[in-house]
């Protein structure tokens, strides 16, 4: 089996570098029958390169899936649509940087990956729960890294209620703003990190009001 082989693509505006990422991408689909993954910053790319795609090269098969804002959960849809792609066509699918870091590295193996700008290598989640944050801080621990800064860790012994606050199987709406957080605490190539005082501020009885 041979790797997956990851293109990145950056350019200034007006470049042309979409036109040349389209290129490519339907040369391989169409000579080597290769699965090409392009993922994109935003939506508004996502539509103008599909429209490329299909104005310039209609027989190759592309798709897009992306947050259409209808509540539906975006990672599974795309994990579906690779699980059950043409093991003998080639095709292209396009997704957004925030899909990419959350599509387990199982799914990219059999795919060409583009890259389109530089993802974002930090992201800062800021929720204010000073009184229901034990529902995700009880499964925490904190490692110091330096200063004031810790990693945050999962418990021993409760990664399973991780995967349980991800998965929010009752949709609790509440439960549910913490689903982006597990979704990173349980990805290890992520590192989550916050700010040590804070966070035991956050996680004191007598905190008024704290932020994680």
């Amino acid at each position: 089996m041979t790797a997956a082989t990851v293109y990145y693509v950056s350019a200034g505006a007006g470049s042309g570098k979409i036109h040349q990422l389209v290129g490519h991408a339907a040369t391989l689909v169409k000579t080597q029958k290769a699965k090409v993954l392009i993922a994109q910053p935003t939506k508004a790319l996502i539509l103008q390169t599909l429209a490329e795609i299909q104005t310039q090269f209609p027989d190759v098969p592309a798709q897009s899936i992306y947050n259409a804002g209808d509540g539906k959960a975006v990672t599974p849809e795309i994990m579906e649509y690779m699980k059950h792609a043409d093991p003998h066509g080639g095709q292209i699918l396009l997704i957004t940087h925030e899909a990419l870091k959350r599509l387990p590295n199982a799914y990219r193996v059999h795919w060409d990956l583009f890259v389109d700008e530089i993802p974002a290598v930090f992201q800062n989640v800021s929720l204010k729960v000073a009184k229901t944050h034990s529902h995700l801080t009880d499964l925490l621990k904190l490692e110091a890294i330096t200063g004031n800064v810790a990693a945050v860790k999962i418990r021993e012994g409760f990664k399973s209620q991780m995967e349980a606050l991800r998965v929010n199987k009752t949709g609790d709406q509440l439960l549910g703003l913490f689903g982006e957080i597990a979704t990173h605490l349980l990805d290890d190539n992520r590192t989550v990190m916050v700010e040590t005082a804070e966070y035991n501020a956050l996680c004191s009885p007598s905190a008024p009001m704290a932020q994680i």
